[in-house]
């Protein structure tokens, strides 16, 4: 039974999916009611309801899980937090929203839900704009975040990517959007991305054609409206590297 709790708290692959997001809020409240552990995790994954729920864009069970004081800083096995997983979002537009209800929520501090988090690197080194990167999933942190933002931009994970720098490298056009409109820092280049082939790639040429439309993406870049973005196109040794190195 155990094993299909998530599941069912969650709408995750098995029961859970044919459950409405209030069926599945009801049933958690239920199993909450008669005593189940609101911390038990999956023994394989590590997974807990919270995660699961954030990963799939139900609030409604958040708000219970939220309401009952959960640990919400609690990790997976894969040193992962319910930010990391609502970043994997898979719910469309309300995706996104799982961030602005997470940190808002009158009872985030009491589950230990705090922005620092967000900083907070998982077993690869992937911080939640990391994930998001990868998932394409377009997150405001700004109206909520503003002490974490120069952190989220500028945090490298294993492979030495920014969350900008990931997104080019998938190919993912909403996460780049994200990170340069709140002033990821386009002329930034990977330290150790890809091993020494890709040491040194930049935002552009890190969107090379990693899967096939990553050309578009670099074209796409260089006539962003923001403007951060023109520093793509000044290379390195450039007038302005020449005169920022002057005294």
């Amino acid at each position: 039974a155990e094993g299909k709790v998530v599941c069912v708290g969650a709408g995750e692959q098995g029961a859970g999916t044919m459950l409405s997001e209030e069926d599945s809020a009801r049933s958690v409240e239920y199993l909450l009611d008669q005593g189940f552990d609101p911390k038990w995790a999956h023994g394989d994954s590590g997974m807990t309801m919270a995660m699961a729920a954030a990963a799939s864009a139900q609030t409604a069970v958040l708000q219970i899980l939220l309401a009952r004081h959960v640990d919400l800083a609690q990790l997976d096995k894969q040193a992962m937090h319910v930010l990391h997983h609502a970043a994997t979002a898979t719910s469309g537009a309300r995706g996104s929203d799982v961030f602005s209800f997470l940190l808002a929520h009158p009872e985030a501090a009491a589950c230990q839900l705090t922005s620092q988090l967000l900083t907070m690197p998982d077993a690869r080194g992937r911080t939640v704009l990391h994930v998001a990167a990868e998932c394409d999933m377009d997150v405001n942190l700004d109206p909520l975040c503003r002490d974490q933002l120069v952190e989220c931009l500028t945090a490298r994970d294993k492979d030495g990517f920014t969350p900008l720098l990931r997104a080019a490298f998938y190919d993912a056009r909403g996460a780049l959007d994200t990170c340069l409109r709140l002033g990821g820092d386009a002329s930034v280049r990977a330290e150790e991305a890809m091993g020494a082939a890709g040491s040194g790639a930049g935002v552009v040429n890190g969107s090379a054609k990693v899967y096939g439309s990553g050309g578009k993406t670099a074209l796409w870049l260089l006539f962003h409206p923001v403007r951060a973005v023109s520093d793509i196109r000044r290379p390195p040794g450039s007038e302005r590297d020449s005169q920022a190195e002057k005294p």
